[in-house]
């Protein structure tokens, strides 16, 4: 079990809830030599480290998820040419100011590496590009931020971060923001606050986000903020930063409902007021918060994607009247763990119970069917959700086309299904079950590897022996089968040498890994 399987939008459902080992082209090294040989490898992610250290970049940190629905991008059709200057919030200290730059009025802040400017213009070029930095539910978004801050925007100003030692230069802006309520942690100082974003705006909205088209001067909303920690230009110019461009506000707009990521926030209506999501907010931080004492859930999802040569599909069911959870169906992982070993009984702990009943109670009133039917799909949902609260049942179902733009019932179903997979991967439970798979599957493919070492031999023995270039073979870390070939004088004949053991083993594609060295034990 890894994190890749929330990392992606919404809208685009990760194939595999369990992504352990997948057929594919690897590389290895071994001196200066590289080559390629298909191989089955276990997935070793280092995501987890890698995002925390792009969180601790001011370059990277602010990154945003993906551009807004069709739907969400018509609320807001235009950004303030002109801003309300705030002259409560001095301009940050300019210090090491060269004698070509003193004197520039639009000099923010400048020393021995760095140089910040304010920018009036329309900025040409491509803004920074957005990616999604982890999948988030509703209620971390506003749990693992240092600020969750009601305020009102009074300036915006757009700048530019020049590099003297690097040579890069880069457009970003600073909103002051006025404090109106502390929802969640605590504000440090008094008065306005400054808030960096990795993103500059423009009046031509050409490429803005729905966060960031909606932070006009005298805008109010709800900001989720991370206590700026770092030194130098970042530290003269801003107070908090965000965790990405999109997710980082809930807006109140001039027709007096919100301007929101939808897929970020499904329990938050567009058509509340700003009071009510600060209530909602409130109620989803709220430690006290319980679910009714009758509650219980099951949740069942299909994706079927006929787009391959075969039906490729990623399934998993859920029940937490008696903790059944399976993956029965999915022929890879019954493949790589054995029939018997891809269901289990998971242990619910009370936060994941309130959590999920939260993610239910958000699809209150929908109508019990979404489907849509579809004969010409290559990729296909079903998604069933029920439970049982205070007495009552409630069942929502869909079936049919995967679908990129959703409309707001099935994008609720969607969101709240995807809760729950994500509450379910945390559970200590669940973890302990992947681990023990892990383990199982090393045992299963080292059994397969003898079996592979041993059609091997026997290839070579009806061969009348091993070629020249084999330096031997040893079964290596989790289980597979690593052969050596001496190195060769050109990639080409190394190829050569590869293809003809692929030969000699057609019926174990991928399944075990090439090196190239004296043979087993060395480098």
């Amino acid at each position: 079990m890894n994190k890749t399987d929330f990392l992606k939008d919404l809208n685009e459902i990760e194939d595999s809830f369990l992504q352990e080992a997948e057929p594919k082209e690897t590389k290895f090294f071994t001196g200066s030599r590289i080559f390629r040989a298909a191989a089955v490898t276990a997935a070793v992610v280092l995501l987890a480290l890698g995002l925390a250290s792009w969180m601790k970049s001011p370059k990277n940190r602010i990154s945003a998820e993906t551009s807004a629905t069709d739907d969400t991008a018509k609320e807001e059709t235009s950004v303030p040419n002109e801003t309300v200057e705030d002259t409560s919030v001095p301009n940050p200290v300019r210090t090491e100011a060269t004698e070509e730059t003193e004197a520039d009025p639009a000099l923010l802040y400048e020393d021995a590496e760095m140089i910040v400017r304010e920018i009036t213009a329309v900025v040409s070029g491509s803004p920074n590009a957005e990616a999604c930095l982890m999948y988030l539910t509703e209620k971390e978004l506003f749990e693992k931020c240092d600020l969750v801050l009601r305020a009102r925007i009074t300036d915006m100003k757009n700048i530019s971060l020049e590099n003297k030692k690097m040579g890069w230069t880069e457009q970003a802006c600073i909103l002051t923001a006025e404090p109106l309520d502390v929802i969640r942690g605590q504000l440090e100082g008094s008065g306005p606050v400054r808030i960096f974003l990795n993103r500059y705006l423009n009046s031509s909205l050409a490429d803005l986000n729905l966060s960031l088209r909606s932070a006009a001067a005298g805008r109010e909303g709800i900001l989720m903020l991370y206590k700026n920690e770092y030194t130098g230009y970042m530290e003269a110019i801003a107070d908090y930063t965000v965790g990405d461009n999109q997710r980082f506000a809930i807006w109140a707009n001039e027709s007096g409902g919100l301007s929101l990521d939808r897929n970020a926030f499904p329990g938050i209506s567009q058509e509340w007021d700003l009071n009510q999501a600060e209530s909602y907010v409130r109620e989803i931080l709220d430690d006290n918060r319980t679910a009714p004492e009758d509650f219980a859930f099951s949740v069942r999802f299909d994706q079927t994607d006929m787009s391959f040569d075969g039906i490729d599909r990623f399934c998993y069911s859920y029940d937490s009247r008696d903790g059944s959870y399976s993956l029965a169906g999915l022929t890879d992982r019954e493949a790589l763990y054995g029939a018997d070993n891809v269901s289990t009984k998971l242990e619910a702990t009370q936060d994941f119970l309130k959590d999920a009943y939260y993610s239910c109670r958000r699809l209150n009133g929908l109508p019990e069917d979404l489907s849509i039917s579809s004969d010409t799909a290559k990729m296909t949902w079903e998604i069933e959700l029920c439970w049982t609260a205070e007495g009552e049942e409630h069942r929502v179902y869909y079936s049919g086309p995967v679908l990129t733009i959703l409309n707001g019932n099935l994008e609720k179903l969607i969101q709240s299904e995807t809760e729950i997979r994500h509450y379910l991967e945390e559970l200590p439970s669940m973890r302990s079950w992947t681990n023990g798979l892990e383990n199982i599957s090393e045992a299963r493919r080292l059994e397969r590897s003898k079996e592979i070492a041993a059609a091997l031999e026997a290839a070579f023995a009806a061969r009348g022996g091993a070629p020249a270039y084999y330096r031997g073979m040893e079964f290596a870390e989790g289980g597979y089968l690593q052969i050596w070939l001496e190195p060769a004088e050109s990639d080409a004949l190394l190829d050569q040498y590869i293809r003809e053991i692929q030969e000699m083993l057609s019926g174990f594609d991928g399944e075990y890994l090439f090196a190239a060295g004296d043979g087993p034990g060395t480098e």
